[in-house]
């Protein structure tokens, strides 16, 4: 732990994006922002933005979801293929 936490219960969170109400919660990870909690007093210490996206840079489209319902019609259409037998 961090000198400046170390009398502290802490723990880190990490971020997502959730796309739209009802999609996978856990599809689009931001990668380097987390937050920094003491746990025993629920108190937010700190953010950290330390990922690709802190100096600017564009985020780029990933898709990670899987409900079908959400999942875009090209890569629906892109999976289909011949059953196995």
């Amino acid at each position: 732990a961090p000198p400046e936490f170390r009398d502290r219960r802490i723990g880190w969170s990490d971020s997502w994006v959730k796309a739209a109400p009802g999609a996978n919660p856990y599809a689009r990870l931001v990668s380097g922002l987390h937050c920094v909690v003491d746990l025993n007093a629920m108190e937010l210490l700190r953010i950290e933005d330390e990922g690709p996206f802190a100096a600017g840079e564009p985020t780029p489209e990933v898709m990670g979801e899987y409900v079908p319902a959400h999942i875009p019609e090209r890569i629906l259409a892109a999976g289909n293929r011949e059953t196995l037998r």
